[in-house]
């Protein structure tokens, strides 16, 4: 049988916090609190800071992998993080070749939007990334995993080489910083 929490979550795209899944099931909080932490420990869903919340306690926005995107995605890019791990070069040159490939379903937006990043134009320049469907990695392969994404939205651009990006550089957000 199907959990209520991990329901609730599927049926909206972008996500909830713990208080709205709270709202929507008529559990208790610290009861969707444990099945939300359960579920992510699982790979079923990924946690992202939301915006609000408390100062110093922070609303987490959770969302559900679709079974071939979580489980074939982290896959993928575990055994190349595990591979190249420590070679940045080859994980921004891998990013950028898959960037290249993405770049024909759409523009930057679209597709950091279809990847599960929650993008955010917050000026000409400069972009946040409001979800981190893959935390987990990031945790695991800093380094690898930042330069991958770096990689793919140069390779989205065309191999543009002015793009910085920032993890965690905003409260609740990556930052992408475009060339001018």
């Amino acid at each position: 049988m199907e959990s209520p929490v991990l329901r609730t979550v599927e049926e909206t795209p972008q996500g909830l916090t713990a208080a709205q899944v709270t709202a929507r099931v008529g559990l208790p909080l610290s009861t969707v609190r444990s099945q939300l932490d359960a579920l992510v420990a699982e790979g079923v869903l990924v946690k992202a800071r939301a915006s609000g919340g408390l100062p110093h306690r922070p609303a987490w926005r959770y969302r559900a992998l679709t079974p071939a995107r979580a489980n074939l995605y982290s896959v993928l890019l575990r055994a190349l993080l595990e591979q190249v791990a420590g070679d940045r070069a080859a994980t921004v040159g891998a990013g950028r070749r898959w960037g290249r490939a993405m770049a024909a379903r759409g523009g930057l937006l679209p597709v950091l939007d279809m990847l599960g990043f929650s993008p955010e134009p917050r000026s000409g320049d400069r972009i946040d990334l409001h979800t981190c469907p893959y935390l987990d990695l990031v945790h695991r392969y800093p380094d690898g995993m930042c330069g991958l994404h770096a990689g793919i939205i140069q390779g989205v651009l065309g191999d543009e080489d002015g793009v910085v990006l920032e993890p965690f550089a905003a409260p609740g957000a990556c930052v992408v910083h475009l060339p001018s």
